[in-house]
């Protein structure tokens, strides 16, 4: 009995009283994750309206570029039909100083106008060779050593006709000495230049004639050609600004056949 109680007692002093284990709290994630959600949602929105702004800008700058295009064919539109009009009013000028002047306000409006670039429409080739100024030719910069030049060809060549002319005259009548009289030949003498002399006389003299004749017969007719009397219209001016190149190479082409049919027909004269 003792002996139980001995063991019970010593049991219990053994056995101690369990040491209670508060748990550790755990950090709460959920709001850290919900900030997170709300920043990236914050950031979509942000880039939504930055696309946005970008789409708004985009069309404000094409609304813009049309803008610029429309006014750029407007003032080129409105300069051509300066042009245009000046180039009317020029037509219209019985003088010549005030029809150039208005000739160069044209080309100076067709120049700027041309200087107008349309972006994504097809434009002229550049004028760079109409606005610098270009560099004179040879001829040009040297027109008296030209002169001279030409002067002094025409000369030689007057020279070297005369001396072939007396030499075949010289051959011919060595020639004639071994032939027969009705197989000799007559070279050309002085006799021969007052001919031809005679000739182009005629020649240079029916044309201002025509014209005298043409005068009293169709005044307007004579007016407009004769080019030392300038009325309206004005063939000279009409030939240099009106006429198209083509028009031009026909209508010279024409006076040069006229030409030279009337030297043709010149060499029908005789004395």
């Amino acid at each position: 009995m003792r002996n139980r109680q001995a063991a019970t007692v010593s049991t219990e002093a053994e056995v101690k009283p369990l040491k209670v284990v508060k748990p550790e709290v755990q950090p709460d994630y959920s709001a850290q994750l919900k900030a997170i959600e709300s920043r990236k949602e914050a950031i979509r929105q942000a880039e939504a309206e930055r696309l946005r702004e970008l789409d708004e800008l985009a069309e404000q700058e094409a609304k813009a570029r049309d803008n610029v295009k429309q006014a750029n064919r407007q003032q080129k539109a409105d300069l051509l039909s300066m042009a245009k009009y000046y180039r009317e009013l020029a037509v219209e000028q019985t003088e010549r100083p005030k029809a150039d002047e208005l000739i160069g306000w044209a080309m100076d409006c067709e120049r700027q106008a041309r200087l107008i670039v349309i972006e994504g429409e097809v434009e002229e080739a550049p004028q760079a060779a109409a606005e610098a100024v270009e560099k004179p030719s040879f001829l040009e910069r040297h027109r008296q050593l030209v002169s001279v030049g030409v002067i002094l060809l025409v000369g030689a060549l007057i020279y070297i006709a005369g001396e072939y002319f007396n030499l075949a005259r010289e051959i011919i009548i060595e020639r004639n000495k071994l032939l027969p009289p009705e197989q000799q030949m007559q070279p050309y003498d002085i006799t021969s230049f007052q001919k031809l002399a005679f000739e182009k006389m005629v020649q240079f003299t029916d044309l201002p004639v025509a014209l005298l004749l043409l005068l009293l017969v169709m005044p307007p007719v004579g007016f407009y050609v004769l080019p030392l009397i300038r009325t309206k219209p004005d063939f000279w001016y009409e030939f240099k600004h009106e006429l198209t190149p083509y028009q031009r190479c026909v209508l010279a082409t024409c006076f040069v056949l006229g030409f030279l049919l009337l030297a043709c027909l010149a060499h029908l004269v005789k004395l």
